[in-house]
C-alpha cells in the first residue's frame, strides 16, 4: 500500500510541472490550427509544423498568459486569413519575379554572346544558325520581360488592392 501510494505521489509532482508540447501549422486559408498530437496534423502541413512547448501550470506567468491571448487573438481578413498568409502570398510573387529576373538575364547574356559570334563569322550557314538562334532568344527575352513586369504589377498594385478589400494593412504585402 505505501509503495503504490510513494508512485502515484511521483507521479503527480513529476506531471505537475511538466511542460505540454503544442504543434502549430496554417492551412491554405491562413487558418492557424494548434494540436498537442502532431500525427493530427493533416500530411500536406507537415512540413512547416511549428513545435512550441508549453510551461505547464506552475511554469505560467501573467506574459505568458498575455502571449497566448496575443496568438488566438491574431488578426485576420474579411476571409479568416491572418498575416502568415499575406507575407506568403507576397513571398510567392517575389520568387516568381527574382526567376523571372534570373532567366531574363541568362537570355540576355546568351543572346549578347550570339551576336558577337554572328558579327563576327564570315560563314553564311553559321550566320544563318546564329540568326535563327537569336530570333528564338528574342522571344524568351520578351516572355521574361513580361513575366517580370506581370510580377511587379502584382506586387506593386495588384497584390495591395487586394490586401485593403479584404481589410488587412497593406504592411503585411510589402
Amino acid at each position: 500500500m505505501k509503495g503504490t501510494f510513494l508512485i502515484m505521489a511521483i507521479l503527480l509532482f513529476a506531471s505537475a510541472g511538466r511542460t505540454g508540447e503544442v504543434w502549430k501549422w496554417v492551412d491554405e486559408r491562413g487558418i492557424i490550427h494548434f494540436t498537442d498530437n502532431p500525427d493530427s496534423v493533416p500530411e500536406k502541413y507537415r512540413e512547416q509544423i511549428d513545435h512550441r512547448e508549453m510551461p505547464g501550470e506552475r511554469e505560467t506567468s501573467s506574459g505568458t498568459a498575455r502571449e497566448a491571448k496575443k496568438v488566438t487573438e491574431e488578426p485576420r481578413d474579411r476571409h479568416g486569413r491572418g498575416e502568415d498568409y499575406w507575407i506568403n502570398r507576397a513571398n510567392e510573387i517575389k520568387d516568381q519575379l527574382n526567376r523571372a529576373q534570373r532567366e531574363y538575364e541568362r537570355v540576355r547574356l546568351e543572346y549578347n554572346d550570339l551576336i558577337a559570334k554572328y558579327n563576327a563569322t564570315r560563314s553564311r550557314a553559321k550566320r544563318r544558325q546564329y540568326q535563327q538562334r537569336i530570333e528564338s532568344l528574342q522571344g524568351e527575352l520578351n516572355r521574361h520581360g513580361e513575366d517580370i513586369q506581370k510580377a511587379k504589377e502584382i506586387l506593386e498594385k495588384t497584390l495591395p488592392e487586394e490586401a485593403e478589400r479584404a481589410g488587412v494593412p497593406v504592411e503585411w504585402v510589402k
